[in-house]
């Protein structure tokens, strides 16, 4: 069977409707960024699929318990960066939260599974910011190396694809709620490519965030003790660094960190803290990165 592709937000979720169809059918991706309605691209997002595998989620609210901590921790010169936002619409309450308060800083946000481009025409190529191919659009036909067997035409036929090169320019498109994407565009969010797993080039952040990427069933213990030392490095001296996970909307076990003699020491814990704490000691005991 060969997937099929569609840039209309209602014939989608009318197909995801259907049984046997919903497995038929996917969004088209390079249209996203032009999808102007927050419900939309928040249904959209949430059935956005790698391959065969579900790779976004998005929503409202998740750090409703933590964002009052954070609030009271910023202060007027602040430099803020938000790590793995996803669709970004939790950055942006923080920062609508902070702006109320009337707390100068600045909001950076990153994603490494945001930042796409695509050379459109009759054959559409989807990269991701690596510049690694994800995707082969012909017509409404989509050709993707991570569906399954049951797409088999669609699976390998992109091996055959792909050897046909391309004429067209790329252009980027970041996978942003709508209204982010207009907080990005008036420089209210500050939007920067920024891999976890490689060093910081910004070394002068006041707070860091970081939630529901760093966790044991993404990471080896190996890698996640390489990120924390990044992340702790990219710290101004009393710096605050947050880690956690999400259970439900508005419930996380998370961890606050301040950075003290060059070591992350936790100064509140909220639910049952991070399931990482102990990776951040094994990284303060090593003061290296791994």
């Amino acid at each position: 069977m060969i997937k099929m592709a569609t840039s209309s937000p209602r014939r989608f979720m009318s197909a995801r409707r259907i049984p046997f169809i919903k497995h038929l059918v996917v969004f088209f991706l390079p249209a996203i960024d032009g999808i102007a309605n927050e419900s939309d691209y928040e249904s959209l997002c949430a059935a956005l699929r790698y391959g065969d595998v579900t790779g976004k989620q998005t929503a409202a609210g998740r750090f409703s318990d933590l964002d009052p901590s954070t609030l009271d921790i910023l202060a007027d010169g602040y430099s803020l960066h938000d790590v793995g936002i996803s669709s970004g619409i939790t950055s942006l309450e923080l920062q609508e939260q902070i702006a109320r308060r009337g707390i100068q800083g600045k909001f950076t946000i990153s994603d490494k599974f945001v930042e796409m481009y695509v050379s459109d025409g009759l054959v559409s190529r989807v990269y991701d910011a690596e510049q690694q191919l994800r995707n082969i659009y012909i017509g409404p036909f989509l050709f993707d190396p991570r569906l399954s067997v049951y797409f088999a035409l669609s699976k390998y036929l992109f091996h055959l694809f792909k050897l046909v090169p391309s004429s067209h320019s790329q252009r980027p498109f970041l996978l942003l709620a709508p209204s982010v994407l207009r907080a990005v565009q008036s420089n209210t969010l500050n939007f920067q490519s920024y891999d976890v797993m490689q060093p910081s080039v910004h070394k002068a952040y006041s707070f860091v965030r970081c939630m529901n990427l760093l966790n044991l069933s993404y990471f080896s213990s190996s890698e996640i003790i390489r990120a924390i030392g990044h992340l702790r490095d990219s710290l101004v001296e009393g710096g605050i660094l947050l880690f956690g996970r999400t259970r439900m909307p508005g419930v996380n076990d998370a961890t606050f960190y301040q950075k003290i003699d060059g070591q992350l020491c936790p100064i509140k814990t909220v639910e049952m803290g991070t399931e990482i704490h102990a990776l951040v000691e094994m990284g303060n005991s090593s003061g290296t990165t791994v």
